[in-house]
This record gives structure tokens, sequence and C-alpha cells, in this order.
């Protein structure tokens, strides 16, 4: 019982040392660099996404368990060179909306989200392998 508490102590400082606190919207990547994030709504859930410049449209898709925030060092440099720089959080990741199960349960592959999104924009989409 006596080693127990400090087992037990150390898992409440790990949890409470866990709970960071949200980040404020006026503090949220973007914020403090040329971009400025929108929200389109995709299958009733609403993304985050950027969508800057002129030109050939450069569109920036994130791994599982990231964000657009993933191409924060990238981005500048794109559209630096004359691009139009696309990057978006895909549904459930970042600060776009988590899917309804109802949602969730229709699409599990980002790819029918992708189509829905670039359906949106206003722009040609060459898609290239």
């Amino acid at each position: 019982m006596i080693a127990s508490r400090p087992v037990l102590c150390l898992a409440l400082a790990a949890v409470a040392a866990c709970r960071a606190s949200e980040i404020p919207v006026e503090r949220r990547y973007p914020a403090g660099s040329p971009f400025r994030a929108q929200y389109r709504v995709v299958d009733g859930t609403r993304l985050r996404m950027i969508d800057t410049g002129s030109g050939t449209a450069v569109v920036f898709i994130h791994g599982f368990a990231a964000s657009l925030y993933s191409w924060r060092k990238t981005l500048p440099p794109v559209l630096g060179a004359g691009y139009r720089v696309i990057a978006f959080d895909n549904r459930g990741f970042g600060f776009s909306d988590k899917p309804s199960p109802a949602v969730e349960g229709r699409s599990s592959t980002p790819t029918p989200r992708t189509r829905g999104w670039w359906s949106r924009c206003s722009t040609r989409c060459i898609c290239r392998p």
C-alpha cells in the first residue's frame, strides 16, 4: 500500500501536467504570419484552411495526427515564388470540427472529403499521381 502512493501521486501529476489550456483563437496559427484562416463546410463539417496567393495552386494535405501547422515553414517560400497556397486541417484534426458518427460512418477515408472540399474551391484541379 505504501508503494502505491508514490505511483498514484506520479500518475496524478502526469495527468495534471498534460492538461494544457486551449489556445485562444487570436493566437492560433496563422496568427503573426501573412496568412489568414478561413472555414469551408464539407459534408456538414467545418474545415479550417488557408487559401492565399495567385497563380497555380499548390495544395498541402497533412498526414495522420497532424494539421496545417505542419506546413508553417513551407507555405511562405511557396507563396513567395508566386504560387497560390492552399492548406487545410482535415476533419477531426487541428482546428477543424470533429465529424458526427453518422458522417464518419459514410466516409472513413480522406479521399471523398478532399474531393468534396476541392469542389468548393474556386480553382481547377489538375491531379497527378
